[in-house]
């Protein structure tokens, strides 16, 4: 019965939405969607949200693109930090005023540096940011676009620490502009 989903005083149809619709590029370049409704697990509780999410359920089978729930439940609130620092870098000013192709050379500049990998991360930052004359926090913004880049590969599900040494970091591409070369760090 949908008229729940009608405003009384209107008589207008509530507007039922999808939290994300995601787009997938498979390996041979065909794009396929997938639909994910965020919850709490306690809404989950409340049998309007059951019905709503019925609806979405059967509005996105019709359009034959997955769908399901994703609760409180499934999200590891570690990661979720961590997506949530990296992601800062990523709305900041583009390329914290820098020309793009200077930035990209920073970035190529402080991914060797990772290298030596006998100090910590936030030494290895602070001693490129001294050495460039970059002013402070440079450095950092750029190790959150590296790792954003997936040129800097961290376990996301621990702590970021940038106290740990530069040996429990994988650097992807260490040749930049592109190479393929890959890097174990081992200290």
């Amino acid at each position: 019965k949908l008229d729940k989903f009608i405003d009384r005083k209107t008589k207008e149809p509530y507007i039922l939405t999808t939290t994300f619709l995601i787009t997938l590029l498979n390996t041979d370049g065909k794009k396929s969607f997938a639909a994910r409704s965020i919850k709490y697990a306690s809404e989950l509780e409340k049998k309007s949200t059951i019905e709503k999410l019925e609806i979405e359920r059967r509005y996105w089978k019709a359009q034959g693109i997955d769908w399901g729930i994703v609760t409180n439940k499934d999200i590891n609130n570690v990661r979720a930090k961590n997506i949530e620092w990296i992601h800062s870098a990523m709305n900041s000013d583009g390329n914290n005023g820098f020309q793009k192709a200077e930035f990209d050379d920073l970035l190529d500049g402080l991914l060797y540096r990772f290298a030596d990998n006998k100090h910590s991360i936030k030494n290895i930052i602070a001693g490129f940011e001294k050495d460039y004359s970059l002013d402070a926090g440079t450095g950092l913004l750029l190790f959150k676009h590296l790792v954003a880049d997936k040129r800097i590969t961290l376990d996301m599900d621990k702590p970021i620490n940038l106290s740990q040494t530069g040996k429990s970091i994988y650097i992807s591409g260490i040749s930049g502009k592109g190479g393929n070369d890959d890097v174990k760090l081992y200290g």
